[in-house]
C-alpha cells in the first residue's frame, strides 16, 4: 500500500494542477501533502514539483507525473521488475495496473458517499473530491474553500479526532495556516488549511488513506 498511498495524494493533486488548479495551491502544499502521505507509511521520498508536473524518488525508486495542461496526466515509474503506466481521460478518472494490484480513481465535486464521518467546514465549496481504491483499501482527497477562519475549524476537526482515537503525529501553524497528520489504527488524517485573504474565506485540503 506504500506506493499506492503516494500515488494517491500525488495523482490527485495532479488532476487540479493539469485542470489549471496549480495557481490557488502552492508548491510547498502539492509536496506536502505528497510527503505527508510517504511519512504515514514509514518511507522517506522527495518530491520535486514544476508547473505541473511531478518526479518523487524513494530509496526503492522513481515514479514520475506529467499533466498536459487539459486535464490530462500520464504517470509512470519504475521499481526493480515492476512498470506501471496509465494517461487519464481529461475528466479526472485514471485506472492504474500494477503487479500489486489495480489502483482506480475517479474525481468530482461531490463528497463520496463513502467518505469517513470527519467534519468539514460549514458551506464548504468542494473545488476537488477524490476517490481512490487500491484492493480492498480506499483514499479520499477533499479540496475547497469555505467561509470563516481556519483556526476555527481546525480546533473542531483537532476536538473530533482526539475524541474519537486518533493521536497527534504532527500539526505546524504559521500566521496564515497550519498543516496537520492525524492517525487511529484504521486511518490516517493529512491536511492543511489557510486563509484566503482576497476572498476573505479559508482553504482547505484534506487527505484521509488507510493507516499502516
Amino acid at each position: 500500500m506504500k506506493r499506492a498511498a503516494m500515488m494517491s495524494a500525488a495523482i490527485g493533486l495532479a488532476v487540479v494542477a493539469g485542470c489549471g488548479g496549480a495557481d490557488d495551491i502552492s508548491e510547498g502544499l502539492i509536496e506536502r501533502q505528497i510527503e505527508s502521505a510517504a511519512e504515514n507509511e514509514g518511507v522517506d521520498v522527495d518530491v520535486d514539483y514544476d508547473d505541473g508536473n511531478f518526479s518523487v524518488q524513494t530509496e526503492d525508486g522513481e515514479f514520475e507525473m506529467n499533466t498536459d495542461g487539459d486535464g490530462n496526466f500520464t504517470i509512470s515509474g519504475a521499481d526493480g521488475e515492476e512498470q506501471f503506466s496509465a494517461e487519464g481521460d481529461g475528466e479526472g478518472n485514471v485506472s492504474i495496473e500494477t503487479e500489486d494490484g489495480q489502483l482506480t480513481m475517479s474525481t468530482d465535486t461531490d463528497i463520496p458517499d463513502g467518505f469517513p464521518d470527519l467534519p468539514l467546514p460549514d458551506d464548504l465549496a468542494v473545488t476537488m473530491a477524490q476517490e481512490a481504491a487500491f484492493d480492498d483499501e480506499t483514499s479520499y482527497t477533499v479540496i475547497g474553500t469555505a467561509p470563516g477562519d481556519w483556526e476555527s475549524y481546525l480546533d473542531e476537526l483537532t476536538d473530533y479526532l482526539e475524541g474519537n482515537g486518533y493521536t497527534q503525529n504532527s500539526v505546524t501553524t504559521s500566521p496564515d495556516g497550519a498543516f496537520f497528520s492525524y492517525a487511529s489504527d484504521t486511518l490516517a488524517v493529512n491536511g492543511s488549511v489557510a486563509n484566503d485573504t482576497a476572498a476573505g474565506e479559508m482553504t482547505l485540503t484534506l487527505s484521509v488513506t488507510p493507516a499502516g
